[in-house]
């Protein structure tokens, strides 16, 4: 059995009175306004406003048919109107007109409820108590059954924290959740910050393990249209970082790795869970007996370097736990290197 209740609520026409309409095909509707200050609406606006209307009455309508079809043996449809026995009784035809300008569902369903749906009208006095009529006094509750639906109602799901757990996190899913960041206004975001920061990392990834001077630098980098990161790449392979990576016997780049960690160390939460935790790291070489880490940065440093590492440090600390699990050596440094910053901070 399915209850379909307020069937007289009011369709939607919210926008229709906005001064600016738009669709995807027809593309923006205005009203005009003459030099007297008095505003019309053109033609080319009150269709928009019509097929707009149409398509949301179509959606309507495909509420109002799966509500309808859901109920297996009987359907109860209630509303309420005004004068609902001349409603009923009123004669009224059932067009195309009539369909679009219609308010509600029980405005649709009088033009056919005549003929194709058994309606009765209910009377409002029939609901409520009469003039003057006190309302009946309930008997006292029973103090047993208050106790135990108050213990009921009290109870608390003692791993209600455990619960919004996830399965599957990354690494910079977790740093984003232990930074404070706030997004740039879409008028102050510089076009291109995560192609450019694709297109460095993947510089990187396959920059030759050797030194290069300038000539060699650009050479490389006109191969692989990335002339505009020069400035970032020549930064990097000046530095003392990029000579000990070429002298190691082992080195590892752009290295994704899955690790299983207990739910309290990863996310404070108490759980017996674990949650298998994903990520890349950027850069990793072999150096005595453990490895060295880079973390690659190419967002704007603001102040001091050292401060603004401090952002990163829960992300590398990850990365560095994940590579001594992975490969059972420990990590003896970490690296920040800020590209546009031109600066390496140890952590």
């Amino acid at each position: 059995m399915v209850f379909l209740a307020e069937l007289n609520r009011q369709f939607s026409r919210e926008g229709e009175n906005a001064p600016l309409l738009l669709h995807r095909s027809m593309g923006m509707g205005l009203n005009f306004v003459d030099e007297n200050s008095v505003k019309r609406e053109p033609l080319s606006r009150r269709a928009m406003l019509l097929l707009n209307r149409r398509q949301q009455v179509e959606e309507e309508m495909r509420v109002l048919y799966v509500a309808m079809t859901r109920a297996k043996r009987r359907l109860i449809m209630v509303g309420t109107t005004q004068n609902a026995q001349e409603a009923l009784d009123r004669p009224e035809s059932l067009t195309s007109y009539g369909v679009l300008r219609a308010r509600s569902f029980l405005s649709w369903l009088l033009m056919t409820v005549k003929r194709d749906i058994p309606a009765f009208v209910h009377a409002r006095e029939a609901f409520v108590l009469p003039a003057g009529e006190d309302r009946p006094v309930l008997p006292a509750a029973d103090p047993a059954l208050v106790r135990s639906l108050a213990r009921r109602y009290a109870y608390a799901y003692p791993f209600e924290r455990a619960a919004g757990v996830p399965n599957k996190t990354s690494v910079t899913a977790l740093a984003e959740r232990h930074t404070l960041t706030f997004a740039e206004p879409a008028f102050a975001e510089e076009a291109g910050a995560l192609q450019r920061g694709t297109d460095v990392h993947e510089l990187l990834r396959r920059l030759p393990l050797k030194p290069l001077d300038p000539v060699a630098l650009d050479r490389y980098l006109a191969a692989r249209n990335g002339e505009r990161y020069r400035a970032n790449l020549a930064f990097f392979v000046g530095t003392d970082l990029f000579c000990r990576m070429c002298q190691s016997p082992r080195v590892y780049r752009e290295l994704p790795f899955t690790l299983a960690m207990d739910t309290q160390e990863l996310l404070g939460v108490p759980s017996e869970e674990r949650v298998l935790l994903q990520g890349v790291i950027d850069a990793c070489f072999r150096e005595g007996d453990g490895y060295v880490l880079l973390d690659y940065k190419t967002d704007h440093v603001e102040g001091d370097p050292v401060l603004w590492a401090e952002r990163h440090r829960r992300q590398v600390e990850l990365y560095s736990k994940a590579l001594e699990a992975t490969t059972g050596r420990p990590v003896n440094e970490k690296y920040v290197v800020f590209l546009n910053g031109k600066t390496c901070v140890r952590l």
